[in-house]
């Protein structure tokens, strides 16, 4: 089971720009799979501005600015040994409602290949949460199917380009507690993807088999990519800090791998690499301008 972190926002809190990626490699686990640009974040990414770009004023030309984060992600895949999996932002295409600046989406993968081994694609981040949330038709089946169907044509777009690429895909899937769930899931297999792409945040051991048996226990013949998993900080992040390494916490979080490499889980990213100190669950911590390893 290959094993690493989800990125998300380590490049703003690493300070990269004044040499720190190397202080960061130094603290972490080599060998492994880094996920860029990260969850959420991947909604709003554009390689053509600065930083992860800004989710309200992306050019999305098809350019790579030379002071965007995705060159300190290279370089720390470098640094620590590790393969990249990259999330394509088709949440503007699903927005937008066609595959206008497609080249850009893909124009992220194109660079990072040119440098590195790519473990896989994702084909979106969450976008069962993100993309199809409806308030008045949430509990639509067929309104849901109806939506669902234009991800699956844009989603089927990228898949075929990745295929030419000769790389794996996975496409995120979610619990299959609910009809929702299930009606997603399915109709995700249409896809072709080589994995499925779920998470998983657990308050104990005996609640990560239970989400687990939930996301995994479904016939799709796929690998499984869990691309963001963690212990479950449900409440204000500032009490979180006082429940920081109990031992509730520590059992679930080493836990986690030893059932998922029973359950034959192929990838396994930790929620997350970098973040600030008042991050509960961050591997690594800023604090003041300094990098402290928390885990």
């Amino acid at each position: 089971m290959l094993t690493g972190f989800n990125t998300a926002f380590a490049f703003n809190f690493a300070n990269s720009q004044k040499g720190n990626l190397q202080e960061l490699a130094d603290l972490m686990p080599h060998g492994g799979v880094l996920r860029f640009p990260g969850g959420t974040l991947s909604n709003y990414y554009d390689c053509s501005m600065p930083g992860y770009g800004n989710k309200v004023g992306n050019q999305y030309s098809y350019t790579v600015h030379s002071d965007n984060y995705i060159w300190d992600f290279i370089e720390l895949c470098k640094l620590t040994n590790s393969k990249p999996i990259v999330v394509l932002n088709l949440y503007r295409h699903i927005q937008n409602g066609n595959l206008t600046g497609w080249e850009n989406t893909i124009l992220p993968l194109i660079t990072i290949m040119a440098h590195l081994e790519i473990a896989g694609v994702e084909l979106g981040n969450e976008m069962y949460l993100h993309v199809f949330s409806d308030p008045v038709n949430n509990r639509n089946v067929n309104k849901f199917k109806s939506r669902v169907l234009t991800f699956i044509d844009i989603a089927k777009f990228f898949n075929a380009k990745c295929k030419e690429l000769g790389l794996k895909t996975g496409v995120p899937t979610e619990s299959m507690k609910s009809l929702r769930g299930k009606t997603w899931n399915q109709m995700m297999l249409s896809i072709g993807t080589n994995a499925i792409c779920p998470h998983i945040y657990a308050n104990s051991p005996a609640d990560a088999d239970s989400i687990l048996d939930a996301k995994l226990n479904w016939k799709h013949n796929k690998e499984v990519w869990i691309t963001e998993s963690g212990f479950n900080f449900s409440f204000d992040p500032y009490q979180n800090l006082e429940r920081k390494g109990s031992e509730i916490e520590k059992s679930t979080l080493n836990y986690l791998p030893v059932t998922c490499e029973k359950r034959k889980v192929t990838t396994l990213l930790r929620h997350s690499l970098c973040q600030d100190i008042t991050c509960p669950y961050s591997y690594v911590a800023s604090d003041k301008g300094k990098l402290v390893r928390q885990y």
